[in-house]
């Protein structure tokens, strides 16, 4: 269980980072934008915001779930471990995830879907805007399989969707600005499930769609993290993003690539550039759409088996452990 713990933290991370990352891109437009609902001190505000949230360092430290739970003050087995574990994520993240190690795992992906994803961060700043609407697909992993704190705590409170709703509060929706006249929710539609392949999603979306469509509203972002459960024979997230595209074409797609050691590979295959199949044909799709992809396998390379002395040193700190995925 503590195994997948900091794999969660870390994945939490990344994709909050992420989240401001396509605004921080944005930041030249965001200046510009002239929709009359979004005010100019609005606008400035987040502006001067962005760069501030990218520092990883002044994010709130993660809190062992019991403690930020009222009621739960009775310490039980497996609480200790799981406090060392959190206290020892605390310290290692401003070590490990760096904005080089960010650069390296993060393509931002095509400007129309960023700049959209700007305005619509501006435009839900306000009381009366619709709320930003978040889906999130996955398999075992992405539902909390194996993942507690302790024994105790419910593997999809521990899993990271719910952990990137919690952080986003935190980090980006309470440096945005969270006063009585701005509307700050978000809608959540968490459609993982256990071994779900992209086959699966496909399956899914026109339900989905209609249910989006009855109601006039839009999907502002997914975060597809199936790739774990596909079968590459054929290209079915190819299919999603196809679909989602001609249904939202607003929307911003976060396309995830796991760092399982079958997808970061050897040493030898770090040194010759060589990609497994399975992330070379999910890179292919990501690049056709121009989506935005968060490479944890890239990113878990590096901090492997990279020979420059920032993550070298990285290794010497903390010996035996893989840092950011399990190896």
């Amino acid at each position: 269980q503590t195994q997948r713990l900091p794999l969660a933290l870390g994945v939490v991370a990344f994709l909050a980072i992420n989240s401001v990352y396509m605004v921080k891109r944005n930041k030249v437009f965001l200046s510009g934008v002239t929709t009359e609902n979004i005010e100019s001190k609005h606008k400035n505000n987040v502006c001067k915001d962005i760069n501030s949230l990218l520092d990883i360092s002044q994010w709130p430290e993660i809190v062992f779930f019991k403690d930020r739970l009222p009621g739960n003050s009775n310490d039980e087995e497996g609480d200790a471990l799981g406090r060392s574990t959190v206290t020892e994520f605390n310290k290692m993240r401003n070590a490990v995830l760096t904005s080089a190690l960010v650069d390296e795992g993060i393509s931002e992906g095509g400007m129309y879907a960023a700049q959209s994803f700007a305005k619509r961060v501006l435009e839900s700043g306000f009381k009366e805007a619709r709320p930003l609407s978040i889906a999130v697909t996955g398999n075992s992993f992405t539902i909390g399989s194996n993942c507690g704190e302790n024994r105790r705590q419910p593997s999809d409170e521990c899993a990271w969707p719910s952990r990137l709703a919690r952080r986003w509060t935190e980090v980006v929706t309470r440096s945005l600005g969270n006063a009585t006249d701005t509307n700050t929710k978000i809608e959540w539609r968490m459609l993982q499930e256990n071994a779900q392949g992209s086959n699966n999603v496909a399956h899914r979306l026109p339900s989905l769609i209609d249910e989006y469509h009855s109601e006039n509203k839009t999907l502002d972002v997914i975060i597809l993290n199936n790739g774990l459960s596909d079968n590459m024979e054929k290209p079915w997230l190819e299919a999603i993003v196809r679909v989602l595209l001609e249904q939202f074409p607003q929307i911003l797609i976060i396309s995830l690539i796991d760092g399982i050691p079958e997808n970061v590979g050897s040493l030898d295959e770090y040194q010759q550039n060589i990609q497994s199949e399975r992330v070379r044909k999910t890179i292919m799709t990501q690049e056709h759409y121009n989506l935005t992809r968060v490479d944890f396998a890239r990113m878990s390379r590096f901090l492997r088996y990279s020979e420059e002395e920032r993550y070298a040193s990285l290794r010497r700190q903390y010996p035996g452990s893989s840092l950011l995925w399990p190896q």
